[in-house]
């Protein structure tokens, strides 16, 4: 998994990674206003990510994104 740094998020690395891990995604990216200058407090977050092809999260919306959602600083 590559790098957060540089972007306007307070993301804690080890525990991104962890869910990462637990929910068997293979790769994570961020795009959209995360991305560009006019991201601000109130601006959605848009996360894309590719499962493993055994991942529990296939069909899935739930526990995990909500944890990533919290991780990223939201509904704070």
């Amino acid at each position: 998994m590559g790098s957060v740094q540089g972007l306007p998020l307070d993301l804690h690395d080890e525990e991104l990674k962890a869910i990462c891990r637990q929910y068997g995604v293979a790769q994570l990216a961020l795009f959209g206003p995360v991305l560009r200058d006019d991201f601000t407090d109130h601006s959605d977050i848009d996360v894309l990510c590719t499962l493993t092809p055994d991942s529990p999260a296939h069909g899935l919306i739930g526990s995990g994104f909500i944890r990533l959602w919290k991780i990223c600083g939201a509904g704070e």
